[in-house]
């Protein structure tokens, strides 16, 4: 997640990422929800792992 502070002091959520291993191996954040652009194409992925951590 990724906070902004507004100049009057209030903080705002601007992004929502998640890591992923992409296929050199190595480890990066992609975005799963973003402020002016809502969710991303990595957010059915998202759900998939939230559904999975899921109590049946």
């Amino acid at each position: 997640m990724h906070v902004t502070r507004e100049p009057g002091g209030r903080r705002r959520l601007t992004d929502i990422s998640m890591l992923r291993r992409g296929a050199s191996g190595r480890v990066q954040a992609v975005p799963v929800w973003q402020l002016e652009r809502g969710l991303t194409e990595h957010a059915d992925a998202f759900r998939g792992l939230l559904n999975d951590r899921m109590p049946a």
